[in-house]
């Protein structure tokens, strides 16, 4: 599943996922950021790049990256309640 802000049981250098992502991507590594319960699917590989372009032209609207923001946020709750819902109740 994906990561969280700060993930302190982390070993240091790997702990502020901001940080680890960036040394990821100038290592040329980006790839290995993406979460493996995402769909492997050129919207998504993308989706990054396209903040990052230099012309703010091509650019998304900040509602267009609310809005994937929260599709993101809905289907990140939406696994973490079927994920829930599998377990088996305790006897």
């Amino acid at each position: 599943m994906g990561r969280r802000s700060i993930e302190t049981k982390r070993e240091l250098k790997e702990r502020i996922t901001v940080k680890w992502a960036m040394k990821k991507f100038t290592d040329g590594e980006a790839i290995s950021t993406l979460d493996p319960k995402l769909a492997c699917d050129a919207a998504n590989i993308l989706a990054p790049y396209n903040v990052w372009l230099p012309c703010s032209q091509n650019w998304p609207s900040m509602r267009r990256c609310a809005e994937i923001l929260w599709r993101i946020r809905k289907e990140y709750r939406e696994a973490l309640a079927s994920d829930v819902s599998s377990l088996s109740p305790i006897p």
